[in-house]
Order: structure tokens, then sequence, then C-alpha cells
């Protein structure tokens, strides 16, 4: 098996950024052709599901309430995003997952590292612009990310970050370390403090 799994949250509100004042039913059919298109012109797999964040909230509020309190004003945004792409995308065939209490990311990983733990023989392509992802990418986990306009070698609508590539952007010796390293910097979109006094380079 080749699957691709995206991260369909983050695929939807990518289009949706930048597409302000598009009707929600455009915004999706053009996130769902960017995913047909990856999955046809680069990645190939043989099977594809896409993954959205569950209604309501993650487990990680209960742990940290201050967990992207920050965005609490687009509070159930995404949510409602997805949900109307995922009733979208099945009616064209693309299988949506969801679970209760998680995010689209969590989806993501596991069915990833399922896939590859099931059989030897399997590999599981990852699509999302997320790069708390980036940690899983391995032989049989491939992680790919959209390209930037006008950023010499970004011009492609789809890159691998392989772990060379992960190693020499955060500066770690794997990308089993990026968590670490997260841990350690923080994540401000996430409303997540690092450690005083460390940044990235120290990190």
């Amino acid at each position: 098996m080749k699957l691709l799994v995206v991260d369909g949250t983050n695929v939807v509100m990518r289009c949706a950024s930048v597409q302000t004042g598009v009707p929600r039913e455009r915004v999706i059919a053009s996130a769902g052709r960017m995913i047909r298109r990856a999955a046809e012109e680069f990645i190939h797999p043989s099977h594809l599901v896409v993954a959205f964040d569950a209604p309501g909230a993650s487990f990680r509020a209960a742990l940290y309430p201050a967990y992207k309190a920050n965005r609490a004003d687009r509070a159930g945004e995404s949510t409602g995003w997805g949900m109307q792409a995922c009733g979208i995308f099945e009616t064209t065939g693309i299988y949506c997952s969801f679970v209760e209490g998680f995010e689209a990311d969590d989806v993501v990983a596991t069915i990833a590292a399922r896939v590859v733990t099931a059989d030897e023989d399997s590999e599981a392509h990852i699509l999302s612009g997320d790069s708390d992802l980036l940690s899983l990418a391995g032989d049989r986990v491939h992680c790919w990310q959209f390209g930037r306009k006008n950023v010499p070698g970004d011009e492609a609508l789809v890159i691998e970050r392989t772990p060379q590539w992960i190693a020499d952007k955060y500066g770690v010796s794997s990308p089993r370390l990026l968590n670490d390293y997260k841990a350690l910097v923080g994540e401000p979109g996430d409303n997540i403090e690092g450690v005083r006094g460390i940044g990235p380079k120290r990190a």
C-alpha cells in the first residue's frame, strides 16, 4: 500500500486564507482540486484519506487550558469548514476521517504510523503545512508540504521534506528530535511557551 494521508483542516484553511470573500463551497472545491493534483501529479498513492479536526475541544485544551487561547476568536471556525469539506469530499469519492477529541494532525500521524507498522512493504505519505508532522519523516513515512511561490526550489505544488532537509532547517540530527526542539523554543501559533532563555540556536 502507498497511502497518502492529508491534513484536510490545514489544506482547507490554507485555501480560505487566500480566497477571502469567495463562497465557502468554491474554496472547498479548490482545496479538493489541490489534493487531487498533489496525488495524481506528484505522489501517486494507491489509497487516499483526508483527516479533519473533530467538532468540540481537543484533549489538549483539557490538559492545557491556554492551548490556542490566542486564537479564541476563531474557535470552531476551522471545524465548521472541515465538516462541510468532509461532506463535499466524500460525495466525490475522497474518504474522510475525524476522531472526537482529536485534531486532524493527530489522526494523520496515527494512520501513517499504523500503516507502516502493520505492513513492512507499505509506505505513508503525509501532506500538511503543519511542521509538527515533520517529526515522522523516515524511510517509509514521507512528508510533503505545499511550495511557496517566488522562492527558489519551491515552485512545485508540493515538495517532499526529507529527513536531511528537516535536519538542515532545524539543526537537529534526526526528525525524531523535532518535538524536543519545539518543546524548548515554544510554539507561538498554539500559545505554547518555550523554556525561558532558550531560542532556536541554543535548542
